[in-house]
Order: structure tokens, then sequence, then C-alpha cells
């Protein structure tokens, strides 16, 4: 798998998919709730779970910011360094276009470990970029803030953001 193969399927699902041209999808609609169930199953498989189609599936569903913030809910202390290893693949597989989510989860996990110099280094191509979650997370890694409270925030944050997707009563966790 290459990105040129990746960039070639990521254009052909976007000319199927109902994303705006900002890649938001309908809060809620299926097509939302597919590409996080696809985030989610790229997370979790390894090595050929991640072929060609389901890597760029999930570099555009990424696009849309719910979709990215479920992604970026779902790490945590069990899954930490795989999940950090899946991102670290997606950002060196991820088209240009595609790279500023992958990269700024990624840039989280090194922050999260207390690697600030290496968080901030990994950010600087979705920064750069003016990608809003980018610009937050510089702020917060030169902030002084204490790495535990934006984990916090995340563990938080992510049962609204999951019932935003797939509505009340969807059994959907971040315990892998």
């Amino acid at each position: 798998m290459t990105k040129t193969e990746i960039k070639s399927k990521i254009k052909e699902l976007k000319e199927l998919s109902t994303q705006d041209e900002g890649g938001q999808f309908v809060l809620g609609s299926t097509e939302q709730q597919e590409a996080a169930r696809k985030v989610e199953m790229f997370l979790t498989c390894t090595g050929a779970g991640r072929d060609t189609e389901l890597t760029a599936a999930v570099l555009l569903g990424m696009k849309d910011i719910q979709v990215r913030d479920y992604a970026m809910g779902l790490v945590n202390a069990d899954n930490f360094n795989h999940y950090q290893r899946s991102f670290k693949w997606l950002t060196k597989m991820a088209p240009v276009d595609y790279i500023k989510a992958p990269t700024s989860i990624l840039a989280l996990t090194y922050y999260e470990l207390g690697d600030n110099p290496k968080a901030i280094a990994t950010l600087a191509p979705a920064f750069t970029k003016g990608y809003s979650l980018a610009v937050l997370l510089a702020r917060v890694f030169t902030s002084g803030w204490p790495v535990g409270a934006f984990a916090g925030m995340r563990a938080e944050l992510h049962p609204q953001v999951t019932e935003g997707i797939f509505g009340k009563g969807e059994a959907h966790d971040n315990s892998n």
C-alpha cells in the first residue's frame, strides 16, 4: 500500500460520500456512524487488517470533527501504545490533505507521555495549516497545563461525542 493508492481510494470514496466541502457529515447520520466504526475497527486491528480501503475510509472520515474527536476519545491507558502506533502509521500513510487529524492525535499521545518537544514537532504540519485542533493543542502543550488534565477532559467528553454520533444507548466504549 502506498500514499498514491490511498489518495486514489480516498478520491473514489469521497465521490460517494455525503460529506460537505469541509469534510463534515450530518451529525448522527448513518454515514458518520459508519465512519466512526471504521476508525474503531482500524485502531483495533493490525497488519493485514489495515488495507487500502479501510485506511482511506478512516482518513476521509477523520476530516469530520466529530469522527476525529471520537477517535481521540478512544485513546486510553489500556490501549495507549497500540493506538499511538496506529496514529503514527496513519500519519505516515496520509496524503498531505488528510494528515491534520491523525498528526494532531499522534502529537497528543507524545504530549501525554511527557515528550513535549516531540509533541510540538509532530504537531507542526497541522499547526502550520491552521488546523483548529492543532492550534488548541499547541496552546495546551506550551501552557504548563498538567498532562493528565487533557486525558481527563477527553475521557469526560468522549461519551458526549459518542452520543452525538450514535445517539443515546449505543453501546460503544473505549476499553479496547
